[in-house]
């Protein structure tokens, strides 16, 4: 196909995509009364004009400070060029930011998307209701719409072309900008997680593989959809504690502990076909809650320290080394007076652990539960609901000592009952 039926092609799905733009969001586009924040939006414009401060928003002769200028820039440039000050002229540029993306679809350079595609996408995104809804008011999220899928797609499609790195990263900059005089830095987070996920998806993130164990001690292992962990993996439940036992220390800085892995769905909670069972994160977070009520008490630890992988070139100029304390523990007294140790074990190894008590007196055998597995992307599944549970065990002391043995990448809640006085 030569360049000028190209251009042809993408004139005719232009002229289709303007039609239907034209169709959707112009007619009675002034004729609705103002809604929602509109006002708050049309003010501060129409001050710039009067005041020519175009710097500092204003209403009611005072500075507005809850969002940045630059949606009331575009009014007042709107109210400018169509010489009117009226619903329609403050609604404009909403919709011309729509149409301006869906054309962007068609005219971006590249053929990772076909022109067909490109039809489909435009035409997707011009009938989405809430598009519609917004893109005919002049409020922030049809700006916010259109500038941050342009960043997007300016990336995406300078990514695919292996365009240059200073194209590839500054070319959405222009728009990103925008986005942040429009409603902060959010954009930002729109911005960065589909160029991740991108980028995950192609294996470009192969860099900051480091999980399991290689040839080389300090090479890293290729991530795949069998190692990768998640929030249903063995690793959340490590990771978890490990963050319960950093809360426990920062105390009272931090007063509680959110994380989607242990509240929402359920806790930790699956449902598959009907059935449900528990992820290692709920365990590890049912463990961990006896530890309610409990008062930390200091525990001295020493531990074997693992070697980590200086994956990135700029760790290594950092640094030569870079390790880590295989163990985490943490111990507190329960309100009968029981002492209890939290112990996470991130090895790769099997680790003989001595416990030595000090001005403590116990009675009787210390119960002792377990969550371990094999490696860190284990998980439970439906087929196997409970390959990672907690196994229960007690252990009598030789004198003020009790020797535990810790496996890789477990989990260990010991409860040691207080012979003294309760």
């Amino acid at each position: 196909m030569n360049a000028t039926s190209l251009s042809l092609s993408r004139l005719k799905v232009s002229l289709i995509v303007f039609l239907m733009w034209a169709a959707m969001y112009l007619p009675a586009l002034g004729t609705r009364e103002l809604r929602g924040e509109e006002g708050l939006r049309i003010f501060p414009a129409l001050t710039m004009l009067e005041t020519g401060d175009w710097l500092v928003p204003h209403v009611g002769g005072e500075a507005y400070h809850r969002k940045p200028p630059f949606i009331n820039w575009l009014i007042a440039g709107s109210f400018s060029l169509t010489g009117e000050q009226s619903e329609l002229s403050a609604r404009l540029p909403s919709a011309v930011l729509i149409l301006a993306f869906a054309s962007m679809l068609v005219w971006l350079r590249g053929d990772w998307l076909s022109l067909e595609a490109r039809l489909v996408a435009a035409i997707i995104f011009l009938s989405s209701l809430g598009v519609i809804d917004k893109g005919r008011l002049i409020e922030l999220e049809a700006i916010y719409i259109g500038l941050t899928s342009m960043a997007v797609f300016t990336w995406w499609n300078t990514w695919a072309r292996s365009g240059s790195t200073w194209a590839l990263w500054l070319a959405p900059g222009i728009f990103l900008a925008a986005g942040m005089l429009t409603k902060g830095p959010p954009i930002f987070v729109f911005y960065y997680v589909p160029v991740v996920c991108i980028l995950a998806y192609a294996g470009w993130l192969q860099m900051f593989a480091h999980l399991g164990r290689t040839e080389s001690a300090d090479g890293p292992s290729r991530l795949t959809h069998e190692n990768l962990v998640n929030p249903g993996t063995h690793a959340e439940a490590l990771y978890d504690v490990a963050i319960y036992h950093a809360a426990a220390r920062l105390a009272p800085f931090v007063e509680m502990v959110t994380h989607s892995a242990t509240l929402n769905h359920g806790g930790g909670l699956r449902k598959s076909r009907e059935r449900v069972y528990a992820n290692p994160c709920h365990y590890a977070q049912s463990m961990f809650a006896a530890f309610t009520e409990t008062v930390p008490v200091k525990a001295d630890l020493t531990c074997p320290t693992k070697k980590a992988p200086l994956v990135l070139a700029d760790l290594r100029n950092v640094t030569k080394d870079w390790g880590y304390e295989t163990v985490d523990a943490l111990a507190a007294r329960a309100p009968n007076g029981d002492l209890l140790l939290s112990i996470v074990q991130k090895g790769t190894e099997p680790i003989q652990l001595n416990i030595v008590l000090k001005d403590f007196e116990p009675a009787g055998q210390a119960r002792i539960e377990t969550l371990a597995a094999d490696v860190p992307w284990a998980q439970n599944t439906l087929e196997a609901p409970e390959a990672i549970a907690p196994a229960t065990s007690t252990m009598q002391f030789n004198g003020a000592e009790l020797p535990l043995r810790l496996k890789p990448y477990s989990y260990t809640l010991v409860r040691i009952p207080y012979r003294g006085p309760k």
